[in-house]
């Protein structure tokens, strides 16, 4: 037996061996999530002083949380910022939750309203980042409501009934919004939009990317992309995502030593770019998103998260539509069946019969863009939604998807791979806006118990006489149109929803 000091007490060591394995794990843990995975993405490229990047919000904080470092770094280059905010952020808090806040606070007695306190911490938010108050826009439009504006009420004369705690009006109320009590329609943001590009002049426009889960934000890109044809808007675009999952990012930790990357579904959809921040850069955006105090009582994780080594953008690859070299007279003709989707960045060879397709999927909506042109760019967006008639959710383990879209020289085929969701007694809409380079036109298909028809939405909506078709293949829905419905147009945003009704078990 070897000699041992009768003074070491053998016992005392055992919790600080215990401590060293944890504190070693913790290490391993965090080190796992700090590998430095942005290298394997570019560079968002340098800013100049003569840019003038437009960014749009679809509520206050989301300026700061995607880009507060971009915006001082722009500042800093003497390059010029404006910042439109879609929302009035009235839905943000329950009636319960802004009175905890007023607690928190200290400020039982404080009169402001929810929306005039999210108006006031953008304004102390970008302050602190640089920008002046005059450099900041307000559309005043209502928490929760732009989907609803970009689908169902674009038309002024049905506009859009807010029902949310803070806000049950159909038209602004308050003093600080570019367009002071405008009605609530999409025709009205749509309007609103372009005005503020048309007077701006950004060559670079930064907004939501239509993979984004929350409704307000990918319909903010639609409304974007909408405004920016109409504009013949010719810079740059880049998008980004606040909304990815309960697991994005990761870890929903302020970790400002981590890199923020893709969420791991999205990683090879998109083109992503990275901007790294300095030191100084991650301080300011710390301050920027610690003015949201209204915002942090219940997500001060969540909104932290993104206060990392880096902001990440992204822009989106097109994708190529096959052409069928045969006629299909029967949709269950097995040619459609060997057709997917890839990427291609080729040249159109006739812009009657070819065209480009990018389409993106997430939980609750499927987006997807498709050209019939060779010298022309178009973006949209929709959604996937499951619900019955007892407000149960659906809950889906397989996400329905867009397998292909094919042409002959007939009709266009836009095939969904849609496992569990094949069910005749479903309720699919398909959505078409069609730009013809002046304006926009629509087209609404609805598929209900086996039957297809179109459905005269608005009053820019294209009559149409060749009926649509549609068809249940194994695990496929194909809808068939005429080839007709998309010639002698420059771009169309395409999109769909899928509606499950269930009975209470």
């Amino acid at each position: 037996m070897g000699f041992r000091d009768p003074k070491f007490n053998f016992s005392k060591l055992v919790p600080l061996l215990l401590l060293f394995i944890i504190l070693s794990f913790v290490f391993l843990f965090y080190m796992s999530f700090s590998t430095d995975g942005t290298t394997d993405y570019s560079d968002f490229p340098e800013i100049h002083s003569s840019d003038r990047i437009l960014i749009i919000a679809p509520h206050a904080d989301d300026e700061s949380v995607a880009a507060a470092g971009l915006i001082k770094r722009t500042l800093e280059k003497n390059a010029t910022v404006e910042v439109v905010v879609m929302t009035d952020g009235s839905a943000s808090d329950s009636r319960k939750e802004f009175s905890d806040y007023l607690k928190k606070i200290e400020d039982k007695n404080r009169t402001e309203t929810l929306p005039n306190i999210r108006h006031m911490e953008v304004l102390n938010a970008l302050n602190k980042i640089g920008l002046n108050q005059s450099n900041v826009i307000f559309l005043g439009y209502p928490d929760g409501g732009l989907r609803s504006m970009w689908q169902d009420n674009w038309d002024s004369k049905n506009p859009y009934q807010s029902n949310n705690a803070f806000n049950k009006l159909n038209h602004s109320i308050y003093n600080f919004t570019y367009q002071p009590n405008v009605s609530y329609s999409g025709e009205n943001v749509n309007q609103n939009l372009e005005q503020i590009m048309t007077d701006f002049h950004p060559n670079i426009i930064l907004y939501p990317d239509s993979e984004d889960k929350h409704p307000d934000h990918w319909a903010t890109g639609n409304f974007v992309r909408y405004a920016a044809l109409e504009t013949n808007y010719s810079g740059m675009n880049y998008t980004y995502i606040v909304h990815s999952g309960s697991n994005w990012p990761s870890p929903l930790l302020f970790s400002p030593k981590l890199s923020l990357l893709p969420p791991s579904n999205l990683d090879t959809n998109e083109q992503w770019l990275v901007l790294p921040l300095d030191q100084t850069e991650i301080d300011t955006k710390y301050k920027a998103i610690d003015s949201y105090q209204s915002q942090l009582t219940g997500s001060c994780g969540y909104l932290k998260s993104f206060i990392r080594s880096n902001e990440l953008f992204a822009v989106d690859p097109p994708l190529k539509i096959e052409k069928i070299n045969v006629t299909i007279y029967s949709l269950n003709d097995t040619v459609l069946s060997p057709y997917t989707i890839s990427n291609s960045n080729d040249q159109i060879p006739d812009n009657k019969t070819d065209g480009l397709i990018s389409f993106h999927k997430s939980y609750n909506f499927i987006t997807y863009e498709k050209i019939l042109s060779n010298n022309t760019t178009a973006f949209s967006s929709s959604e996937y939604l499951l619900k019955n008639n007892n407000s149960h959710a659906a809950q889906e383990d397989n996400e329905p998807e867009v397998r292909a879209v094919l042409h002959d020289n007939q009709s266009v085929y836009i095939i969904i791979d849609a496992a569990n969701a094949t069910n005749r007694d479903l309720i699919i809409n398909y959505h078409f806006r069609i730009y013809n380079g002046k304006d926009f036109k629509r087209v609404d298909v609805m598929a209900k118990n086996g039957h297809v028809q179109y459905i005269y939405a608005d009053n820019n909506s294209i009559k149409l006489n060749k009926s649509p078709e549609i068809e249940y293949v194994d695990n496929e829905i194909v809808l068939k149109l005429p080839v007709d419905v998309f010639h002698d147009f420059n771009a169309i945003m395409m999109g769909f929803d899928i509606l499950r009704f269930r009975t209470r078990e």
